[in-house]
């Protein structure tokens, strides 16, 4: 028989939702009474090589450039969220998701330097990777409609992949690959404690 903790530190949703909903509450605030502020906190390659805004690879997935930007974000980030929520501990979670938007960033700076960055995409797909990741360890422990978006995800990427990333692509790609890594390892490490905890756990 299996069984799935209900107390903490396994129940990484609530948290992990009210901080994204949060973030991005108050950067998409900033960016409305403050316009400027999409430019000095957005992630600009051009720009990367003075150390001084190295800060935007941290604040550039909280701008956002209108409601319906900040919805599309919002859903996507949910999704994947949800999924995960009672699979994962909170910390390795939020590891993942720090490691996709840092590096999808610089993925980016590395194909563009012109164009400028806003918004929690690379974290929403940094998200679906580890959903993948996670998949692909013991996908027998997901529900049907998860495996749908797992496939789905995993069709999207492969698709951007063979068509010809554009510069957000890549930075997309390269979130989503530090996810499915990350989705991995997340799994893993649960099998693991669980192990040494003496529980019956999924994975």
């Amino acid at each position: 028989m299996t069984t799935i903790p209900s107390q903490p530190p396994w129940r990484a949703t609530k948290n992990v939702l009210t901080g994204f909903a949060a973030l991005y509450g108050i950067g998409f605030l900033v960016a409305l009474f403050v316009p400027s502020s999409v430019y000095w906190l957005g992630l600009l390659g051009e720009r990367m090589d003075d150390p001084r805004y190295y800060y935007t690879l941290l604040t550039y997935p909280l701008i956002h450039g209108g409601l319906g930007h900040l919805a599309l974000t919002g859903v996507l980030t949910l999704v994947p969220v949800r999924i995960l929520a009672h699979r994962v501990r909170t910390r390795p979670l939020l590891t993942v998701v720090g490691a996709a938007g840092v590096l999808g960033g610089i993925a980016f700076c590395l194909s563009s330097s012109s164009e400028l960055l806003i918004g929690g995409g690379l974290i929403a797909w940094g998200l679906a990777g580890a959903v993948v990741g996670a998949m692909t360890y013991s996908w027998e422990s997901f529900g049907r409609w998860e495996i749908g978006y797992g496939v789905l995800a995993a069709a999207v990427l492969g698709g951007t992949l063979l068509l010809g990333p554009s510069a957000a692509d890549m930075g997309i790609l390269v979130a989503a690959a530090v996810g499915v890594a990350g989705g991995r390892w997340m799994r893993l490490e649960r099998g693991q404690l669980s192990t040494e905890a003496g529980e019956d756990l999924p994975g």
